[in-house]
């Protein structure tokens, strides 16, 4: 959780560079094949406020964030 913490950290940096949000990207993008359900909402959140600001940044987890449409966990509410 402290490695979640510290990307959501970097990614609310005011004035923050696309280039600077690589090293964050990269965990959030490894936490949407995580096998819980709270890390890849947690990851899909992020990436999509980081997205409004820098949409090529988030396009290398667009095939991971494609992926989460079928997710099965999404029916057992």
């Amino acid at each position: 959780m402290v490695i979640y913490e510290a990307a959501r950290a970097i990614c609310n940096l005011p004035d923050v560079t696309a280039r600077e949000l690589q090293p964050a990207i990269s965990v959030l993008q490894l936490f949407l094949s995580s096998p819980k359900a709270t890390l890849r909402f947690a990851a899909i959140r992020n990436l999509s406020n980081i997205a409004i600001n820098h949409p090529l940044a988030v396009t290398p987890c667009n095939l991971d964030m494609e992926n989460l449409i079928t997710d099965q966990s999404v029916w057992r509410v």
